[in-house]
């Protein structure tokens, strides 16, 4: 199956979210509200340090663990999406200025070319692929995703596409 795409800002910008939720959500999820858990365990220690007993010490250290892990989670994530935002925009000016690229689905691997060049990236190359939201995410050994959706290729193409790679690579389950 071959694959010419023409380049879509809107639809890159969406499926590199989805990436981002895929590789981060459960992390995000798991730190939502620890800064919250955090600050009651403090408030409680206070308490119950007022009240002279010593116990609350313990609920004060408690709370200073999470609070700091939420604070260098926090840190580390926000360097992270100025870097991300930072390769997205070289990519979508990259691919702007040339926005062709080709997917062929060989018995062999994935024939992918665009403007930086043609590679072919064998079936035994791959980690795995994942379905979500209506795309398919083909992740190499390197961790180099590969995206495609439905929008890009339409329902018949998807489907066909999805069998194949379904015979060729194991699903992670998302």
């Amino acid at each position: 199956m071959r694959f010419e795409l023409q380049f879509e800002e809107n639809i890159y910008k969406t499926q590199m979210e989805f990436l981002y939720e895929l590789g981060y959500g459960k992390k995000i999820k798991y730190y939502k509200n620890s800064h919250l858990f955090g600050l009651a365990m403090i408030i409680l220690g206070i308490v119950i340090v007022s009240n002279k007993k010593n116990i609350g010490y313990v609920f004060i250290v408690l709370g200073l663990g999470v609070l700091i892990e939420y604070i260098l989670f926090f840190i580390s994530q926000r360097k992270l999406l100025k870097k991300y935002n930072i390769e997205q925009t070289e990519v979508i000016n990259a691919f702007n200025k040339n926005p062709s690229a080709t997917l062929e689905f060989t018995d062999e691997g994935l024939n992918y070319s665009d403007y930086t060049g043609q590679k072919l990236i064998a079936w035994s190359d791959f980690l795995s692929f994942k379905i979500y939201k209506e795309n398919i995410f083909l992740i190499t050994n390197s961790f180099q995703p590969y995206v495609l959706g439905k929008i890009e290729i339409g329902n018949e193409n998807y489907d066909q596409l999805l069998s194949f790679i379904e015979s060729r690579l194991n699903k992670t389950s998302c």
